[in-house]
């Protein structure tokens, strides 16, 4: 914590010691600002940084954002959550944490075509799973789109003869099929 010495008062009136006449006991008291270093780290790395006069509350920072997690607030190191940062009297980390959501363990290919004649067209019908996985989207790849190409939607087009191959897979690359 960082504290700065503001001067002398007396009976809470700002006073020049230097020049204080005293004509009879007198009780200085030393004016003092305390801050306080307040860090909000993500997965190790500062994400926000704040020094906050005593008494007064830092800034929340906006809600960190991570690919398949929710997050689940500001935790000190003792595993403290904070719902506010109030009655701040030391210096504190406070690190995110996070709860995965349901990963995509699966993927379900409804059927798939072997050979196709130029000009063919075919829909593939494909699904993550399980159902609730929180990344859906499918996404679909084509080895060579001049001999078959694919749309993001699945559809598949017979270009010129040859051999290619299909990729299907997750967003995330956990289903590959």
């Amino acid at each position: 914590n960082y504290v700065t010495f503001n001067g002398w008062t007396v009976n809470g009136q700002a006073v020049d010691v230097s020049t204080y006449p005293i004509t009879q006991n007198t009780k200085f008291v030393a004016d003092i600002t305390c801050k306080y270093d307040v860090v909000f780290k993500v997965d190790g790395n500062e994400y926000n940084r704040q020094i906050v006069v005593e008494n007064n509350l830092p800034t929340i920072p906006a809600t960190p954002v991570k690919d398949g997690y929710e997050f689940d607030g500001w935790y000190d190191a003792l595993g403290n959550k904070y719902e506010t940062v109030f009655d701040l009297k030391a210096d504190v980390a406070l690190k995110a944490k996070w709860n995965e959501l349901t990963p995509v363990t699966d993927m379900q290919v409804d059927a798939i075509i072997e050979e196709m004649i130029t000009g063919d067209t075919f829909q593939i019908v494909a699904k993550v799973l399980p159902t609730d996985a929180y990344f859906q989207d499918v996404l679909f790849e084509t080895s060579d789109p001049d001999i078959i190409s694919v749309t993001k939607g699945g559809l598949m087009t017979a270009n010129n003869a040859g051999t290619c191959t299909i990729t299907i897979r997750d967003y995330v690359g956990y289903a590959i099929k």
